[in-house]
Parts: structure tokens; C-alpha cells; sequence
């Protein structure tokens, strides 16, 4: 019991910071989608062509802790671990809520297939796959959602094993389609010295400012 309570504050405390930097995160995407959609009431030809927002993240899946990860060999899973080579991913804002995910290493795309269930696929050429386009959106408890355009009412799901789970069998209200979003870690690493910095300066020279006042 006592070796478990580490584990959940742990597991608790990193949910408390994903979340914090997920909402940051929808803030300045939302911010720059605004923009957009102010740019193609304006000049609706020209703000097609620009509106695509590129994301390099990590997402990290609810029921098993860990990051979804899209191989070269259409197997896609959540049991990538901080810094997963496969778990790094690039987010592409199609049209405002509509997006594409693919994997930075295996460029292959994340797609919904008929039975419901995630699996990779690699860009055709000359064209683009709804089955590969999500509706990207925040429940009310904060997490963000994945809704295939093609299958409307199927949502991006995982289970506790970390395996791809059937849309069929899974609600927007199941833990099984929630997920976070979580920054590269060189990013964390950046932001994580910035704050050392930040505190060490307050403590060693604003002190020393005191003393000689």
C-alpha cells in the first residue's frame, strides 16, 4: 500500500502539469485560429492556402499513462514511454477543429478503419483520406477528444493494456478516448532549466541586491 501511494501522487502530479500545459497550449491554438478565421472572412481564397497550424507533441493516453505511438508498419499503440521516438507527433490543423496526425518518425498517418480502430496508413499521393482526419475538441473535465470526420460519432480510443480499442464499443464520456497533450522532451527540459533559472535568480541575486541595500 505505501509503495502505491508514490505512485498515484506521481501519476496524479504529472496529470496536474499535462493538463496546465495542455490548456496553455488550446489557449494559443485557439488564438491562432481566430486569427485564421478573421483572415478567411476577409480573403477567403488566400487563407485556405495558409491556414494549416503545424504541432510537434506527444499525446499521452488516459486509461494507460502513456503516449501513443504510429509505427511504419500500420501498428499504431499507447505504450510509448517520454521521449518514445514513435510517440513523437506531428499535429496538422486541416481547417480549425479538423486535424492530422502523423508520426515524425514513421511518417505514416493516424486513421480510423472501418472496424473502429486505429491503425497507420502512409499518405496517398494526390489525394488525402478522411479516414485520416480527426475533430480535434476539450471535454468538460479538460481532456482532448478525437472524433473521425469519416466515421462521425467514432472517437480515437485506448484501453488499459495500451492496445488501440474499437470505436464501436467506446463513448466520448469513457476515459478510453481522453487524452493529454504533452510537449517534446528537449521542450520540457528548455522550460524546466528557464524555471531553475528563475529560481535561483530570485533566491542568490535579489538577495544579494537586499544586502547590499
Amino acid at each position: 500500500m505505501s509503495t502505491m501511494l508514490p505512485h498515484r501522487c506521481y501519476t496524479l502530479l504529472l496529470h496536474v502539469v499535462l493538463w496546465c500545459w495542455q490548456l496553455q497550449e488550446s489557449i494559443q491554438l485557439a488564438t491562432s485560429l481566430d486569427d485564421q478565421f478573421e483572415a478567411y472572412v476577409d480573403d477567403p481564397d488566400h487563407a485556405i492556402g495558409n491556414l494549416p497550424v503545424i504541432r510537434k507533441l506527444q499525446l499521452y493516453s488516459r486509461p494507460f499513462a502513456h503516449h501513443v505511438r504510429i509505427f511504419g508498419n500500420r501498428k499504431v499503440d499507447a505504450k510509448g514511454e517520454n521521449g518514445d521516438i514513435y510517440a513523437r507527433l506531428i499535429i496538422e490543423t486541416e481547417t480549425f477543429s479538423k486535424v492530422t496526425i502523423r508520426g515524425e518518425e514513421s511518417k505514416f498517418y493516424l486513421c480510423m478503419n472501418s472496424k473502429g480502430k486505429a491503425v497507420g496508413r502512409p499518405k496517398k499521393s494526390g489525394g488525402r483520406s478522411y479516414s485520416c482526419i480527426f475533430k480535434e475538441s476539450i471535454s468538460d473535465n479538460g481532456y482532448t477528444e478525437y472524433e473521425s470526420v469519416r466515421y462521425e460519432g467514432w472517437f480515437l480510443s485506448f484501453g488499459r493494456d495500451g492496445k488501440t480499442k474499437s470505436a464501436l464499443r467506446t463513448s466520448s464520456l469513457k476515459k478510453a478516448v481522453q487524452f493529454m497533450k504533452r510537449e517534446l522532451p528537449e521542450v520540457e527540459r528548455t522550460s524546466n532549466d528557464d524555471k531553475q533559472y528563475e529560481r535561483y535568480f530570485r533566491t542568490n541575486v535579489s538577495q544579494g541586491t537586499d544586502k547590499k541595500r
